[in-house]
């Protein structure tokens, strides 16, 4: 092959490769990209999400005594109801005949307490959600959703409650962390202005088609708890209506329900748990820390201080080898 021939291959080779170059950094540059933007609309989703919930638990807080006794006395009598009125199914996303989601058609449900019915905190995991009306899809896309047909989780003997949210979704981290969750971890619902404890003590993964019976299993469980205390109290006829002060147990339940596995979403995962007196024995909820984000983020601390020290001794030894070079080249 003549020179000139052999000039012109290379160069074709070099354009290839350049071109090759070019896209490869144009791709690594746009998924950098489109990665940096689902992460930012994650946490800033996340923090939205986060600050609604506080400003549930701050608006709540600011109710008069009276009108939050009226409140638990309404959530109440709503779940003493809900036997009589749907029996043993959970009408959740259940249609009318004109394609109307049945729980936007109950006034009273919607109506229950303000803007959001609850607030869920998690601390073991970060979680801070507020709990609205329904589990339709826009109330998922800005927090946690109360199942319809459940009972209101106001930490009443005997009722069974069933929070649903979201995970891996850019709606913000809402349940994604869920799966972290272990038996005896603990859970708090601020509902009214009184936040009532809850521990862990069962979690399974079932199909879309099998929440409903796990949940009424759920239910089954609240109402044994409760015939086995009322065998032991003096008057076992108001156990229904009873809610335990925040510093005594009870055997109200509540679950959370999410999709898993994360981005597949071919299972539902539910956590649930019992309530429990706080400070004790579960602790105020302030004073319980994430430690696995703890351990994240001292994780990183240490990886970017050691970056940052191999760069500066990378850089301090190429300076002394230069200034090594010059003076034996001086010599």
């Amino acid at each position: 092959m003549s020179t000139a021939r052999r000039k012109a291959h290379r160069t074709a080779e070099d354009r290839i490769l350049l071109a090759v170059t070019v896209i490869a950094w144009l791709l690594y540059l746009l998924s950098s990209l489109l990665l940096s933007w689902s992460i930012y609309h994650i946490l800033a989703n996340d923090h939205m999400v986060r600050q609604s919930a506080k400003d549930a638990v701050h608006e709540m807080s600011g109710w008069p005594t009276v009108k939050r006794t009226e409140m638990f006395q309404a959530a109440l009598e709503y779940n003493n109801r809900l036997e009589q009125r749907f029996g043993s199914s959970i009408p959740a996303d259940m249609r009318n005949e004109d394609g109307q989601p049945l729980e936007l058609l109950d006034s009273e449900y919607i109506n229950m307490g303000g803007n959001t019915i609850a607030t869920l905190n998690i601390p073991s995991i970060s979680v801070t959600v507020p709990i609205y009306h329904t589990t339709l899809d826009t109330v998922l896309d800005k927090g946690a959703g109360h199942m319809y047909g459940t009972a209101l989780p106001a930490g009443q003997e005997g009722t069974s409650s069933v929070i649903a949210a979201h995970s891996g979704g850019v709606q913000g981290l809402l349940f994604s962390r869920l799966v972290e969750l272990r038996q005896g971890a603990y859970f708090y619902v601020n509902i009214y202005g009184t936040t009532h404890a809850y521990q862990v003590d069962a979690t399974t993964t079932v199909l879309p088609d099998q929440v409903e019976q796990a949940l009424q299993e759920e239910k089954a469980k609240a109402r044994t708890a409760t015939s086995a205390t009322a065998k032991k109290t003096d008057d076992p006829s108001d156990m229904h209506t009873q809610i335990p002060a925040p510093d005594k147990s009870g055997t109200a339940r509540v679950s959370m329900v999410t999709c898993t596995p994360i981005g597949v979403n071919t299972h539902r995962l539910i956590i649930s748990g019992h309530r429990v007196g706080t400070p004790s024995p579960a602790p105020a909820a302030d004073s319980v820390k994430d430690t696995r984000l703890q351990a994240l983020i001292w994780a990183l601390v240490v990886l970017v201080i050691a970056i940052t020290a191999a760069v500066i001794f990378h850089i301090i030894r190429k300076h002394s080898n230069i200034k090594t070079a010059k003076g034996r080249h001086h010599a």
